[in-house]
């Protein structure tokens, strides 16, 4: 795991620091008090993350606008598109890559 997000962050510009008010853009969900997402973008380098913080399986939907086609990169592959019902397993996240 630790190897793969090393690879990523080496090769994917989005992780470059751009400072703390620059990159980092939160997503709203339908389930905030237990769902973290959000995007990391650099130019035209996107990566979008979410997590699963509680035990139980959790159904959600973005509510903030999700443009352009997402591939899931580590952990559950899901459809990361605007209002997809998305499911993440107890304690489940996944790790998404824009394509150009």
């Amino acid at each position: 795991l630790i190897t793969k997000l090393n690879k990523l962050r080496a090769y994917n510009k989005a992780f470059v620091y751009t400072g703390y008010t620059e990159g980092f853009l939160g997503l709203r969900n339908t389930r905030p008090n237990e769902i973290l997402s959000f995007v990391r973008q650099k130019r035209k380098n996107l990566v979008a993350c979410v997590f699963n913080f509680s035990s139980k399986e959790q159904t959600f939907k973005i509510t903030d606008n999700i443009t352009g086609d997402f591939r899931t990169y580590l952990g559950d592959e899901i459809e990361f598109k605007n209002n997809a019902v998305i499911k993440l397993k107890p304690w489940g996240y996944s790790v998404l890559i824009y394509n150009k």
